[in-house]
């Protein structure tokens, strides 16, 4: 019995009291407190790696489309070959057996990305024996690009896929999203006052395009997927998506054939280009006023990412001044880079 009651009290002496056990969870709680914001900040930190990769991607792709073609793909149009056939009610001149793409600077980068498949499978064979591959194409249009996605893009709807609302053509079927833009100053046509002309851009890889130099201007940079208190909208790669809505950034305005221009209702167009199209930080909630869809937006802590015209990457301070930012975005507007200019990646 004297035996017996001995390990009675030495098997209660092994157990934890309620005290005891409540220190242990508290001492967890304090560790995973302490363990969240730095699994947090290699996560980002690792997100970040990927966008720039993203962005150093599509640059490549860009300088190798140059290359093969002799000049860079339009913001949004023919390429590589110009008015090739009669699409969507309008009449091109037409080559016997030509073949082109029509469509968005995303789409017509394709090829370039490893994703070919995908080009291919947008063929229209016309008429005259041509071949046109077009970005609207409901075989293509709901494609997820990883590439074009963004880890860190809060509002990339799920699937990466995003229905247009109000649209009798394509409210059926839903279109990829993407997390960044084209700089519109260099894949489009713009006259002195930064003002659009054509989506139609021709520019080269040559000094003649890029006078203030490659290493110097932008290419592309982030974009919220969607941006903006207006519903129905978001940034697409296979459509253009009118005007400051679409996958670019420093659009003014589109001048329309017949001497008008149109704007876009919710954001005023003076803001798009010049010194106050700088920009935004983290914009939030995305889906507000407070995001304009007509700029480059940046869901990352450290800066916003940006793809220059020579393939390098780098990343830009938040406390960079609108006239730097415009100085960065205007190929041959033969102005300087400010003291802000970030240093490098």
């Amino acid at each position: 019995m004297i035996e017996l009651r001995c390990n009675r009290t030495r098997q209660r002496s092994q157990a934890f009291t309620l005290v005891e056990l409540l220190v242990v969870i508290a001492i967890i709680a304090v560790l995973v407190g302490l363990l969240l914001p730095a699994v947090q900040k290699v996560r980002e930190s690792a997100n970040q790696t990927k966008c720039m990769n993203n962005l150093r991607q599509m640059a490549l792709a860009t300088m190798s489309c140059n290359d093969q073609n002799g000049f860079m793909p339009p913001a949004f149009g023919w390429f590589p070959v110009g008015n090739v056939a009669s699409l969507q009610g309008q009449t091109y001149n037409v080559a016997q057996g030509a073949s082109s793409g029509y469509g968005t600077l995303f789409f017509h980068l394709l090829p370039f990305i490893e994703e070919s498949t995908i080009y291919w499978a947008s063929s229209l064979t016309q008429a005259s024996g041509g071949i046109i591959y077009q970005s609207t194409q409901p075989t293509i249009w709901g494609r997820k690009i990883d590439i074009y996605q963004c880890p860190s893009d809060p509002s990339v709807p799920p699937g990466a896929l995003f229905t247009l609302a109000n649209n009798s053509v394509y409210s059926t079927s839903p279109f990829g999203t993407m997390s960044y833009a084209y700089n519109f100053q260099v894949f489009g046509q713009v006259n002195q006052n930064f003002i659009n002309l054509s989506w139609q851009g021709n520019s080269r890889l040559s000094a003649g395009t890029f006078t203030d130099g490659t290493s110097k201007t932008i290419l592309f940079t982030e974009k919220y997927s969607q941006c903006g208190a207006l519903p129905g909208r978001a940034t697409l790669w296979a459509d253009n998506n009118a005007d400051s809505w679409g996958p670019g950034f420093g659009i003014a305005y589109y001048l329309m054939s017949n001497g008008a221009t149109w704007n876009d209702v919710a954001y005023s167009s003076i803001f798009n280009v010049g010194v106050t199209s700088r920009f935004q930080q983290q914009p939030s909630p995305y889906n507000s006023t407070i995001c304009n869809p007509a700029l480059a937006s940046s869901p990352h802590t450290a800066g916003i990412n940006v793809g220059m015209a020579d393939g390098h990457v780098r990343t830009l301070s938040y406390n960079m001044s609108g006239v730097t930012w415009w100085a960065a975005c205007t190929p041959n507007n033969r102005d300087l880079l400010g003291a802000d200019w970030s240093p490098g990646p």
